[in-house]
């Protein structure tokens, strides 16, 4: 806090001016120097001091600030999804959020091809779900996620499900291949990084694990299965 607040009122003063000055005591400062309100009216004397703190660092409160407004965040994220889904801007508001978000951290270039394979990845779900003829709902990505496609109706079959989930890291996969084909035509490092991150996601996509894409082709093999 920079400048004190009025802390102590000249006799005399108003009831305005004596009840700024108990507010000024008990809750904005209450260790600042004494200075003094004048009889005339509330004004306010303030003297430049050096700044009071609590003995924590500068930056500690911008921080927990920081990080307060992040859960605030996450708290409202499932609405926002909800939201997004209801329009048809879904997938290109999300989209523009989530490269946003990852080119705050690996740049322009990394960020926008990690989401461009994460498109092709998402795409090769809704390839099948629209050759097996099953409506789903607008692709919407989700920063340092991935992204999501919801199918509207169930399989008619468990080989349809297993086909409509391997067809995302499939297609994920030669789109990684081919990133990587060019980097090394070309001698690109950024096209070699984006192909290695290709190929690691869409097999990370493939362990049978949850809600992950081999996750469900374990479901459609035997619903004991995970």
């Amino acid at each position: 806090l920079r400048g004190v607040v009025v802390t102590s009122a000249r006799p005399g003063a108003t009831p305005a001016c004596r009840g700024l000055v108990t507010f000024a005591r008990r809750a904005v400062v209450p260790r600042a120097r004494v200075t003094w309100c004048g009889s005339a009216g509330p004004v306010v004397v303030a003297a430049t001091t050096r700044e009071l703190s609590s003995g924590r660092p500068k930056g500690s409160g911008r921080m927990a600030g920081l990080m307060g407004l992040a859960a605030l965040a996450l708290g409202k994220a499932k609405w926002l999804l909800v939201g997004l889904k209801l329009t048809k801007l879904a997938p290109v508001v999300s989209m523009v959020v989530s490269s946003a978000a990852y080119s705050m951290i690996f740049g322009p270039a990394y960020g926008c091809g990690m989401v461009g394979l994460i498109f092709v990845h998402e795409c090769g779900h809704a390839l099948a779900m629209r050759y097996f003829g099953l409506p789903f709902s607008p692709m919407v990505f989700i920063p340092f996620v991935g992204a999501v496609i919801q199918m509207q109706k169930s399989p008619a079959t468990a080989a349809q499900s297993a086909i409509i989930s391997l067809a995302g890291p499939v297609l994920g996969g030669l789109a990684a291949g081919a990133t990587a084909a060019a980097g090394h035509a070309l001698d690109s490092q950024l096209l070699m990084a984006l192909g290695d991150w290709g190929f690691m996601i869409n097999l990370f996509n493939l362990l049978p694990i949850g809600g992950l894409d081999g996750g469900h082709v374990a479901d459609a093999l035997h619903p004991a299965l995970p």
